[in-house]
């Protein structure tokens, strides 16, 4: 069955199920050919390269070649939100959940349908709740939670946009000291920069792990650039897939001839 023209799109792999066909696309689609032969598009919320789908689990699965990973794909049939709507490991995140069956657990997924529990929940009599857990590691870019009725199945789906962090352990040094920079919230697997503002500096790069972050081995030790006048200097990381920029402040520390300690302002 030829394509409509002007889709825009190639499709790169088909699977039958779950009462339809459906195709992955380049350029992150999504699309179901039911049975009169009707086409809809789902366009992806991430940047993705589908090369391949399959049904099964009464779920979608398909190969992203952009993250070389594999994505999961679900239905919703009840509700979830999250606030706030963005924010940086470790924000508080409040979920709200509706039309789940009367009185059943609710879970609250981080890691895909069914994976990394992140909290639970009891419906009250009309089925809606409120739920509350830390905000988990996740990459840079939006990304969704997923809550599932225990008992009756239903699936909410909540969106949400992880955003970057720096962390400087300590965050007030002297010219010439080391200073621990972590991250969160990056781009994984690429090369992060970090530089000093003022003069620009590179200072080093980091490379997150899957869930975007660059800690323990994979974190930065730097050196308080020499002639760092004392007072607030700002770190900041630029990363290579969507130039985006996070920033840190710290503070120069001004030596004290006889404690060698800082008797500067606070960080801000």
């Amino acid at each position: 069955m030829p394509f409509p023209a002007g889709l825009g799109f190639s499709p790169w792999g088909i699977t039958a199920g779950l009462g339809a066909l459906w195709f992955a696309a380049g350029f992150g689609v999504i699309g179901r050919i039911a049975n009169a032969g009707v086409i809809t598009e789902y366009q992806m919320m991430n940047e993705t390269d589908l090369r391949g789908i399959t049904a099964g689990d009464g779920e979608l699965w398909f190969a992203d070649s952009f993250d070389s990973s594999i994505g999961q794909a679900g239905f919703v049939t009840a509700g979830l939100s999250v606030s706030p709507a963005s924010g940086a490991v470790p924000t508080p995140l409040t979920f709200t959940g509706s039309a789940f069956a009367p009185d059943e657990t609710v879970s609250i997924y981080a890691r895909g349908i069914g994976a990394g529990l992140l909290a639970t929940a009891n419906a009250d009599a009309s089925g809606s709740f409120t739920a509350s857990a830390p905000e988990p590691p996740s990459p840079y870019g939006p990304r969704l939670f997923f809550g599932v009725g225990q008992s009756s199945g239903r699936l909410g789906a909540a969106s949400f946009s992880a955003t970057p962090r720096l962390f400087l352990s300590p965050n007030s040094r002297t010219v010439g000291s080391t200073v621990l920079a972590q991250g969160v919230g990056l781009v994984p697997g690429k090369a992060n920069k970090i530089y000093w503002q003022n003069p620009r500096t590179l200072l080093g790069t980091v490379t997150a792990n899957y869930y975007g972050t660059a800690n323990g081995n994979a974190a930065l030790t730097f050196t308080v650039p020499e002639g760092a006048a004392p007072g607030i200097h700002l770190v900041f990381c630029v990363q290579t897939r969507r130039r985006r920029h996070v920033q840190r402040a710290m503070t120069k520390r001004r030596r004290n001839q006889n404690r060698g300690l800082d008797q500067g302002g606070p960080t801000i």
